[in-house]
C-alpha cells in the first residue's frame, strides 16, 4: 500500500519540464563559471617546480622552497581562484577522467623527482634537481590545462 503523502496530487508536466530546464541552465552556468583562468594552471606548475628546484640550492632553501612551492603557494592560488570564479571544487578529483589523469601525473611527478634527487645525491651537482623541477613545472602546467578540458567535458 502506497502512502498518498509521498505523491503530489497535481502532477503538472509543463511545470516539471520547466523545473528540469531551469536545473539544466543552472548547471551550465555553474560549469562555465568553474573555468580556471590561465594564471591558476601556470602558477600551479611554476611554484611546485621552483620548490623542487630550490632543493638544489642547499642551505635554508632545502626546507623553505618546497614548503612554499608545494603548500603555501598552491593554497594561495586556490583561494584566489575561488574568489575570482565564485566556485569551489576539487578540480583534481571531480570526475573519473581527471582522476585517471591525476594518477598518471602523480606517477610521472614522483619518477622525475626521485630521479633528480638520486642523480643530485650521486653526482653532488645542482642541475639534476633544477632540471627535474623544470620538467615537473612544465608537466603540471600542461596537465592542468588538459585536466581542465576533461573536467568541463565531463561536467557538461
Amino acid at each position: 500500500m502506497e502512502s498518498s503523502a509521498s505523491q503530489p496530487e497535481n502532477l503538472d508536466p509543463a511545470a516539471a519540464r520547466e523545473a528540469l530546464a531551469s536545473a539544466a541552465n543552472a548547471r551550465v552556468r555553474a560549469v562555465s563559471r568553474a573555468a580556471a583562468p590561465w594564471w591558476y594552471h601556470v602558477g600551479m606548475g611554476v611554484f611546485p617546480g621552483l620548490g623542487i628546484a630550490s632543493i638544489s640550492l642547499r642551505g635554508d632553501f632545502v626546507t623553505i622552497g618546497p614548503i612554499v612551492g608545494a603548500i603555501v603557494a598552491p593554497a594561495i592560488l586556490t583561494w584566489a581562484l575561488k574568489r575570482s570564479t565564485g566556485i569551489s571544487l576539487n578540480r583534481y578529483y571531480a570526475t573519473p577522467g581527471v582522476r585517471r589523469l591525476g594518477g598518471l601525473y602523480t606517477t610521472a611527478f614522483l619518477l622525475l623527482f626521485v630521479a633528480g634527487l638520486v642523480v643530485d645525491i650521486a653526482v653532488r651537482t645542482y642541475w639534476p634537481l633544477v632540471l627535474s623541477g623544470t620538467l615537473i613545472g612544465v608537466l603540471m602546467i600542461t596537465w592542468g590545462f588538459h585536466a581542465e578540458r576533461i573536467l568541463h567535458k565531463e561536467l557538461r
